[in-house]
């Protein structure tokens, strides 16, 4: 069984000064992957050559906590893409980044299914 999935990758802010949002950027924000099997675990990057870049606009180092949402959390969905079901199906190599002043650093993604669903609808419904 082979799926298509979108994934964003969102940076959670922790600080209340708007200015520090502003100061980041992340490219791509979203990923499309197609035809991904279960039990087999993909390195996006090396299948692929993506990969996320984080890029600091400011003039200080700046330390973003990265986490992983399905498009659908965001309000966003992908035609004929499922979201991922759980958040234990994809990793990045990082989940803090500090990054220096009008830098970047780059941020990689794994994505490994389960090899069997728990038989409910909510999994079942995309096959």
């Amino acid at each position: 069984m082979k799926v298509n999935i979108s994934i964003y990758i969102i940076s959670l802010i922790m600080c209340t000064n708007i200015s520090y949002a502003a100061s980041l950027r992340v490219s791509p924000a979203m990923i499309n992957c197609q035809n991904i099997q279960y039990g087999i675990t993909y390195d996006i990057y090396k299948e692929t050559g993506v990969r996320f870049t984080i890029y600091n606009d400011d003039l200080e180092n700046k330390t973003w906590q990265l986490a992983i949402y399905p498009p659908s959390e965001r309000g966003q969905s992908t035609k004929d893409y499922m979201d991922i079901l759980s958040d234990t199906w994809c990793r990045l190599d990082k989940t803090t980044v500090t990054v220096k002043p009008n830098s970047f650093e780059h941020v990689y993604l794994y994505i490994q299914f389960p090899e069997e669903l728990p038989n409910t609808t909510q999994y079942h419904k995309w096959m």
